[in-house]
């Protein structure tokens, strides 16, 4: 019995065989994408981008930035992301003017807008670290960015390599966001003012209490603005009464000193 053959199909590999588009061809396909399609979103997302880092997130960085002079981890990373996005506005404009020339070389083309996507990818990994990482409402762009490179580039390499580049940067953005949540978490705040304590003590003490008025130091907060609510002639009597401690018998007894100094701190209140 003779066994049966199997007999490969002479039609098969030219069914599954894919076809290699002309140079010209594949050139006019991508800047026809990018010109109708690709750059008119661009330009609107840049707007809304635009928007977001410097007139919302930009006050928040500079009212944290004056009232504590050491940055956080996540407002460092915001701010590169500001610097960042100047370069990708900058970047993609030459990119754009060189896509738009008619007499652009078609051989570079592919190449200009595979770079132009791996560009798209990291900042679009930047946003999504700022917007919440692996929670961002920004990973649905991640499929379209894919989309967008399928129809741009039909080889196969640069486009998985690309769309590759695209995934671990999602990854990134994700691992991001978690390592700055922790420092939040972990980073001590700004240093808290410990306010300084006046007693019955430091009052009766008038010498004690005097030096604290006339020579307040930096952390004595309420010496500092006990000392900003008296009069010039208590500040007078104080200093003269520091010189010598027998001087001020000769300008004011210590009853009139307590009564100038209760009538500006009742007026203060």
């Amino acid at each position: 019995m003779n066994p049966i053959r199997w007999h490969k199909p002479k039609w098969l590999p030219r069914v599954l065989a894919m076809p290699v588009p002309d140079p010209s061809q594949h050139a006019t396909r991508i800047l026809a994408i990018q010109r109708n399609i690709v750059l008119p979103v661009k330009l609107l997302l840049m707007v809304v981008v635009f928007y977001y880092l410097f007139d919302v997130r930009l006050p928040d960085v500079t009212s944290s930035s004056l009232s504590d002079s050491v940055m956080s981890p996540r407002e460092v990373a915001l701010e590169f992301l500001q610097s960042f996005f100047v370069f990708y506005i900058i970047f993609n404009a030459v990119a754009a003017t060189l896509l738009v020339l008619r007499r652009f070389p078609h051989r570079l083309v592919p190449r200009v807008v595979v770079t132009v996507g791996l560009v798209d990818g990291l900042f679009l990994a930047g946003l999504t670290a700022e917007t919440g990482g692996f929670g961002s409402n920004l990973f649905w762009v991640f499929p379209g960015l894919i989309v967008v490179n399928a129809l741009s580039i039909p080889l196969a390499t640069p486009q998985i390599v690309l769309n590759l580049s695209l995934c671990v940067c999602y990854l990134a953005a994700g691992i991001l966001n978690i390592s700055l949540g922790e420092t939040d978490i972990v980073s001590p705040g700004p240093p808290q003012r410990i306010l300084s304590k006046l007693t019955k003590n430091d009052i009766l003490n008038l010498r004690s209490f005097a030096t604290r008025l006339e020579q307040p130091s930096k952390d004595d907060e309420i010496s500092r603005y006990l000392a900003g609510q008296l009069s010039p002639i208590t500040h007078y009597l104080l200093s003269n009464y520091l010189a010598d401690h027998n001087t001020l018998t000769n300008f004011a007894s210590q009853a009139d000193v307590y009564a100038d100094f209760g009538q500006q701190a009742l007026a203060a209140d």
